[in-house]
């Protein structure tokens, strides 16, 4: 499989921080459509959000009005380079308390010549 030399977004999705419980929900109930060699997740609310991977495990967290960028191994994305990306279907949750704003998931991938 012949890789291009570029990289393409993902579609950005959300979820709205007056939402928020105790309990994790998906940022992108759908997964990630391709395997992304960066995720962003911006906190664009009110208050500090927990991140969870698996939806049970607390991971991270994010304060108010700030930005999680993730790095999966090197920027160059290609396979053979070995590099690790986040996988097709992987799930981003988030939990915390109600506020006001958005959590935000976006991500970019290298798609392939095919």
């Amino acid at each position: 499989m012949a890789f291009k030399n570029s990289i393409k977004a993902i579609p950005y999705t959300s979820v709205a921080s007056s939402a928020l419980t105790a309990s994790y929900q998906p940022i992108n109930p759908n997964g990630l459509p391709d395997s992304c060699f960066l995720l962003k997740i911006n906190n664009f609310g009110s208050t500090i959000i927990i991140i969870s991977y698996d939806g049970v495990t607390d991971h991270d967290q994010i304060y108010s009005s700030s930005t999680m960028a993730i790095s999966a191994g090197l920027a160059a994305s290609v396979p053979n380079n070995y590099t690790a990306l986040w996988p097709k279907g992987q799930i981003v949750y988030v939990k915390g308390t109600a506020g006001t704003g958005a959590v935000t998931l976006c991500g970019y991938y290298q798609p392939s010549a095919n």
